[in-house]
Formats: structure tokens, sequence, C-alpha cells
């Protein structure tokens, strides 16, 4: 599973090169092994990339209601707050 989920974020990274790409690979396995359904019970993260509810609430994909445990809507949303935050892994402490 991890395989496809490594493709996923290869491909939804690819607008943000190799640095990109590395960033996002090194972040959802510190922060999830790559599990789409991990949650952290002491803090409610959730998903791929271990967005708090607040934090997921604020992605466009969050907006439109899709589900944190979606591996691509999880990986958009950590595209989004990447560039959003001027490549500078946003909320992450993974990095």
């Amino acid at each position: 599973m991890s395989s496809a989920i490594q493709v996923l974020i290869l491909d939804t990274f690819a607008a943000y090169g190799a640095a990109g790409q590395a960033w996002a690979l090194r972040v959802a396995d510190c922060e999830s092994h790559y599990n789409p359904n991990a949650v952290n019970s002491s803090s409610g993260a959730s998903g791929l990339f271990q967005f708090l509810p607040s934090s997921w609430a604020s992605t466009p994909q969050g907006r439109q209601g899709l589900s944190v445990f979606d591996p691509a809507a999880n990986a958009q949303g950590a595209a989004w707050y990447y560039g959003a935050t001027g490549r500078t892994g946003g909320p992450w402490s993974c990095k």
C-alpha cells in the first residue's frame, strides 16, 4: 500500500519539483508512515499528513467537505499548505 501512496504523493507534489516531493515523502512517512487512516489519539491529528481538525477545515479540501482520511484529498491539502506557506513546511513538526 505504501508504494501506491508514495506515487500519489509524488504526483500531487510534482508541481513543486524534486525538493517538494522529497519534503512531502519525508513528512508523510514521519507523520503517519504512509497510513491514510492514522489518527493521533492525543491531538486528534488524522490522515496521511496528520492534519489537526482545525487545520484540515481551513484547507480547500476540508472546506469542500472532503474526508481527511481520503489520501488524495489529504495530499492535496498538504500541497496547498506547502505552497501557501512559501514552501516552509507550514504547520508540520516533521520536516
